[in-house]
């Protein structure tokens, strides 16, 4: 337990420490920086079907369409 109480205040200075010197970012900033790398992500994910659908509709080589759709979810990241 002692152990455990010493760690919290050490856990506690640090952060404080951060705090003032500008190295923490509020919470909601960061979320909203996360909202918005998620609805990138979602956006290209939409438009994936409708990049492959005629490339892919031809292809019968599993191995082949694997490679394709691996490059096209490449080109989302």
């Amino acid at each position: 337990e002692d152990r455990m109480l010493k760690r919290a205040r050490r856990e506690k200075l640090q952060i404080e420490i951060d705090k003032e010197r500008d190295r923490l970012l509020p919470v909601d900033t960061v979320a909203q920086i996360l909202v918005s790398v998620a609805a990138v992500y979602a956006t290209q994910l939409d438009a994936l079907p409708s990049r492959c659908a005629a490339d892919l509709a031809v292809i019968d080589d599993p191995a082949i369409i694997r490679a394709r759709v691996f490059e096209e979810t490449r080109r989302g990241r």
